[in-house]
């Protein structure tokens, strides 16, 4: 039997976990949390890094009167593209957006990124992950407006990738 490495199990744990939560929120409505507004207003998935070091970065990318379902890991959008898991990506995103009426995509990618250097991965890989996911994703998801930002770890400025 092949060894997983232990960074690979915490993350397929962790994906495994949000997955089954962001489910349970979905089947059971809002969970006793007041929204404003008509379904789809103001709703907006975040796809982000687990690190901390760019909370504040991925909070100014919000507007306040956004409601975010925020889908976070170790890797970002690099946990989903290791061992083909973008349908888990597709799933997640397809259940918000048919659940909730999300109009608006946020894709965060960092700096100094630990899941990318334990890759030996660099900016350019995460500038390229970011390229082609949001490619992917609008194909998939026409009406949903997909943005996608580098954010700087250091700064916390968040620059948009085309």
């Amino acid at each position: 039997m092949k060894k997983v490495p232990s960074f690979q199990r915490l993350n397929i744990l962790i994906n495994l976990w949000v997955t089954v939560l962001l489910i349970a929120v979905i089947l059971n409505g809002t969970q006793g949390q007041v929204y404003a507004g008509e379904k789809g207003d103001g709703y907006v998935i975040l796809v982000r890094c687990a690190d901390p070091r760019i909370n504040d970065a991925c909070m100014q990318l919000l507007n306040p009167e956004e409601q975010a379902a925020v889908i976070s890991n170790t890797g970002s959008i690099k946990y989903f593209l290791l061992e083909d898991k973008l349908p888990d990506l597709y799933e997640q995103v397809r259940l918000l957006v048919h659940k909730f009426g999300v109009k608006k995509l946020i894709l965060t990618n960092h700096t100094h990124c630990g899941f990318y250097k334990r890759l030996s991965l660099g900016n350019e890989a995460e500038l390229a992950d970011l390229r082609a996911v949001k490619r992917k994703l609008f194909g998939t998801f026409p009406e949903v407006e997909i943005k996608s930002y580098l954010i700087d770890t250091e700064t916390s400025i968040s620059v948009p990738v085309e």
